[in-house]
Order: structure tokens, then C-alpha cells, then sequence
């Protein structure tokens, strides 16, 4: 779960962060997120692939001192090259993420707003129904419009591979 393409839920949906202006500084405020130490590298699409959403429409810029990828600059992203994703390989270090222990990772949106992500009512951690907490409200997800990629990026966001 500390190793992988960097995506972001924004807006709805689940964007690739593209690889031009991707750094270690980066890297560094994305694994101190998700609670995996320090970033070792900061690779770009030749090593996790592209992703199958959308591009995240901007460039992040951090000084690697943030808490969350939300706090850092940005810029508009007019183009992004061959690819297209970023990538992060921390250390696997460091403090437990944000949210309930084992069950969630917490990114701060846009919009100051808390987003979580848990599996609930299936047997052990990574199994259940998707459940997304906004504001300290836990609601279902919706099956009708969610895809693998969907599935796919909650799990890897949850440590369920």
C-alpha cells in the first residue's frame, strides 16, 4: 500500500495525477499522508502505468513540508506527455493514516471537507460494501455507475491490494 500511481479523488471520481512537474517533494507530502514514511522515489508512468480515469487537471506543487497533497500549490496542467502517472515508493514507515486504523484513509478535499473510505459488513478488513464519510457522516455508495478502477484504487487506498 506504500508504493503505486498517485490518484486523487476530486469532483466525483478518481484522477491520475500526471507525471510533468512531479517530484520527490511531492512524493514526500503524499506518503507522509497515507502514513508511509518517507518517499524514496518519485517515479513517473514507466514504472505504475497511466491509470484509466481522468487526468487531474492540475500540477501540484509542494514544498514537502505539507500535511496533504490538498494544502499544496497547484498549477493548471496544459499537458502531460506520454503516460500520464505519477508515482510515489515510501519507505513504509511512519504513523498510522488518518481515519479509523486499518479501515480508512482520510484526504482532505478541495473544499476543506473530510472524505473517508471504509469497507463495512463483510468478513475481515477488505471485504463489505463501500462506505465514503463526508463531514463525519458515514453513507453506502451507490453501486450503479462505480467500475473496477473504482474498486481497484479503494483498495489499494485501504492497504487491500
Amino acid at each position: 500500500r506504500c508504493a503505486g500511481r498517485v490518484e486523487v479523488y476530486s469532483g466525483g471520481t478518481w484522477s491520475t495525477i500526471c507525471q510533468e512537474g512531479w517530484e520527490l517533494r511531492d512524493a514526500t507530502v503524499v506518503c507522509r499522508e497515507l502514513g508511509c514514511g518517507t518517499a524514496l522515489e518519485a517515479p513517473s508512468s514507466a514504472r505504475f502505468g497511466g491509470g484509466t480515469g481522468p487526468l487531474w487537471p492540475y500540477i501540484p506543487d509542494c514544498s514537502g513540508t505539507e500535511e496533504s497533497l490538498w494544502e499544496c500549490g497547484r498549477t493548471e496542467r496544459r499537458e502531460c506527455g506520454r503516460g500520464g502517472g505519477a508515482g510515489a515508493v515510501c519507505s513504509g514507515l511512519g504513523r498510522a493514516p488518518r481515519g479509523v486504523p486499518g479501515r480508512a484513509v482520510t484526504a482532505v478535499h478541495p473544499f476543506a471537507e473530510q472524505l473517508s473510505v471504509r469497507l463495512a459488513g463483510g468478513r475481515g478488513r477488505c471485504r463489505g460494501f463501500l462506505e465514503v464519510s463526508r463531514n463525519d457522516t458515514w453513507g453506502r455508495v451507490c453501486a450503479n455507475g462505480t467500475s473496477p478502477g473504482t474498486a481497484a484504487a479503494v483498495c489499494r487506498q485501504l492497504g487491500c491490494g
